[in-house]
């Protein structure tokens, strides 16, 4: 069996307006879903060069100006880290389930 995190067009929008850090680059920002509520608030994680994280829920929100493939905020630490099923999508990737959910 395969976990699935499904997600509102409202909840999608609500994602996006309310993401705490710029959104100047699509390619550096991203939204990691889970499946429950997170009782932990932060992640121990050393060296994180300028990425930032800000967890509201059931919901990350990342900013990594380093690039997401030297960051050290990826799906396996946060679902180690927090104890939930997580997926990651970048800004592109979510403005684009946006469109396809408003159509």
């Amino acid at each position: 069996m395969f976990p699935v995190i499904a997600k509102t067009f409202l909840e999608l929008e609500r994602v996006v307006k309310s993401h705490p850090f710029p959104l100047e680059n699509e390619k550096i920002i991203a939204f990691a879903f889970l499946n429950k509520i997170s009782e932990i608030k932060e992640i121990e994680i050393r060296r994180l060069q300028g990425d930032k994280y800000k967890i509201d829920d059931d919901l990350i929100y990342l900013y990594c100006p380093s690039g997401f493939g030297s960051t050290k905020l990826t799906n396996n630490i946060i679902e180690k880290k927090l104890n939930v099923i997580s997926t990651t999508r970048n800004l592109g990737t979510t403005l684009k389930l946006l469109q396809l959910v408003k159509a």
